[in-house]
């Protein structure tokens, strides 16, 4: 067990510093010798556990996008009615992105990316507590029925371009935190029957 846990710690070690250099310079500055200095790691290591540059990034986006997975499962657990979901939905998303910008922008921009190619497909099926939650609302009255696929775009549409705004600095001084009420409301307002 100690030998999984130092390892899971030296990964986590060597994918905070590829995000520290993602955000100083984007992908480009992720070089194979940068990250070795940066995260005390040998770069024989770094070959030898993710295959090179392509590796380092599609591990790292899958990480960042694990670590919002795992705070909106919490931040959805225990949820009682189908408005607090809507609603801490779009609040945790909004106070994600502005905890974490850096995992944000690479989450954002990378998303499309060739390189992630062959990862993408199964990272697209992390929305399931929130369609779970969703269907129990539907029978029950409290969501208006609709298409499954639908939910989460309405849900969360103006919230993800508020925050695409917001991390190119286009929306002002108007940080997410104080965008979550308003865009919880819209969020509703849009699914509610």
């Amino acid at each position: 067990m100690k030998r999984e846990q130092a390892t899971a710690a030296r990964r986590r070690l060597v994918l905070d510093a590829a995000l520290e250099l993602y955000q100083e310079g984007g992908e480009a500055a992720i070089t194979i010798e940068a990250l070795a200095t940066r995260s005390a790691t040998s770069v024989g290591s770094l070959y030898h556990h993710y295959q090179g540059k392509e590796g380092i990034l599609i591990a790292l986006y899958q990480q960042c996008l694990e670590d919002y997975r795992e705070s909106s499962r919490q931040a959805l657990s225990g949820v009682a009615d189908a408005e607090t979901l809507v609603k801490r939905l779009v609040k945790h998303y909004l106070l994600w992105v502005e905890e974490h910008p850096g995992a944000s922008r690479l989450l954002f921009r990378e998303r499309h990316s060739q390189a992630l190619g062959p990862a993408d497909v199964p990272l697209r099926g992390g929305t399931l507590d929130f369609l779970q939650e969703v269907q129990r609302a539907v029978r029950d009255g409290e969501l208006q029925k609709l298409p499954a696929a639908l939910y989460q775009p309405i849900a969360l549409g103006p919230t993800v371009e508020f925050c695409r705004q917001w991390l190119s600095g286009r929306t002002g001084r108007l940080k997410p935190s104080e965008a979550s009420d308003a865009l919880a409301e819209a969020a509703w307002r849009a699914l509610r029957p």
